[in-house]
């Protein structure tokens, strides 16, 4: 009898756990508008849809990138991910969705998959460094007027936890500090 409570105990357990997982998700609101052009409602209802998917996917990346800001070939990494936006979204409601006007308007509540947008960070920040020799750090010499000793700085904006801190140690030689990088030193 005592084991059979148990059992019931520990079932009811795993079932609570679960359901406050669900509970726990983000929704993030989007919303979409777009012209209506002739008659074709349809084709304007997809558009508010789409935009309503990337501002969604837009908040999701937001909130992801306030520390996380990089760029790749002088995009940010964020803007990608938002023009991929309908990759990211797991499911939606739709809140609102009517024709005003000569707009089509849509507000979505959606459940952005945040661990694809973390994967996309990772992965494109690794080809970032990839392409770089030294990663995404910039060296600069600077010569003194005094001809003995000229100064070079080594300077690594890295402050979060994408940037694979091994892969660029092992790119430059040296003695190096934790993020914020910088390193200078003067040669004869």
């Amino acid at each position: 009898m005592k084991f059979k409570v148990l059992l019931a105990f520990i079932c009811l357990m795993i079932a609570g756990n679960i359901l406050s997982q669900e509970d726990e998700k983000i929704l993030y609101k989007g919303r979409g508008e777009t012209l209506i052009f002739g008659s074709n409602i349809e084709k304007a209802k997809e558009d508010a849809l789409n935009k309503a998917f990337q501002d969604a996917v837009q908040q999701a990346v937001g909130v992801y990138i306030t520390t996380k800001s990089k760029t790749e070939d002088g995009e940010l990494v964020f803007q990608k991910i938002v023009s991929e936006s309908k990759g990211y979204i797991k499911q939606f409601k739709v809140i609102q969705d009517e024709k005003s006007g000569p707009k089509y308007i849509i507000v979505i509540e959606a459940d952005v998959a945040e661990d694809k947008i973390d994967n996309a960070f990772t992965g494109r920040l690794a080809k970032i460094i990839q392409k770089s020799p030294i990663g995404p750090c910039s060296l600069s010499i600077y010569i003194s007027r005094n001809i003995e000793y000229n100064t070079s700085i080594l300077f690594c904006p890295i402050n979060d936890i994408t940037v694979d801190y091994d892969t660029i140690q092992m790119k430059i030689e040296g003695s190096w500090f934790k993020p914020p990088l910088v390193t200078s030193g003067l040669a004869k």
